[in-house]
């Protein structure tokens, strides 16, 4: 399930395009998979499983995506 976790953060983070806007991109992560959590300059979509811990940080200018990085959290 963490292995899992971790290569669903990886392809959510493999997804944004720099660019692409960001209600095209949160569209493809549907609620009972993920959490999105939106902060002013970024979202982090978290995978359900794997207790949480892995996530992709997609940072935005507010209506496209400036970049992404996936990580984990302790």
């Amino acid at each position: 399930d963490m292995s899992q976790a971790k290569q669903m953060a990886v392809d959510a983070c493999q997804e944004a395009q720099q660019g692409m806007p960001l209600d095209d991109f949160l569209s493809k992560f549907p609620e009972e998979d993920y959490k999105i959590i939106q902060n002013p300059d970024s979202i982090l979509i978290v995978p359900k499983r794997g207790l949480g811990r892995n996530h992709c940080r997609v940072t935005h200018d507010g209506r496209k995506i400036t970049g992404a990085k996936p990580g984990f959290m302790d």
